[in-house]
């Protein structure tokens, strides 16, 4: 059975920050990250370590973009959610 994992992302202008759940809601990782290539890449292998993951980031201005195409160039099904 293939387990899937979630990803919440607040996107800031200089960081972000991210919240990894199981199936069950149980948290496994919270942490924050530089919002440029380099600390997305990282992100990226952090969760390739968890196995399959989804995630939902605010969209915020054009501050998600980054986040959004590496995380799905990485193979992250990726969801925008408005702020509000």
């Amino acid at each position: 059975m293939k387990r899937t994992n979630y990803v919440g992302i607040d996107v800031g202008k200089k960081r972000c920050a991210e919240c990894v759940t199981d199936e069950k809601g149980e948290i496994l990782q919270e942490l924050t990250y530089v919002n440029t290539r380099s600390g997305i890449e990282g992100l990226a292998e952090t969760l390739a370590s968890y196995g399959e993951s989804a995630a939902v980031l605010e969209s915020t201005g054009n501050l998600w973009l980054k986040t959004y195409e590496t995380l799905e160039a990485h193979g992250v099904p990726v969801k925008l959610a408005n702020p509000l």
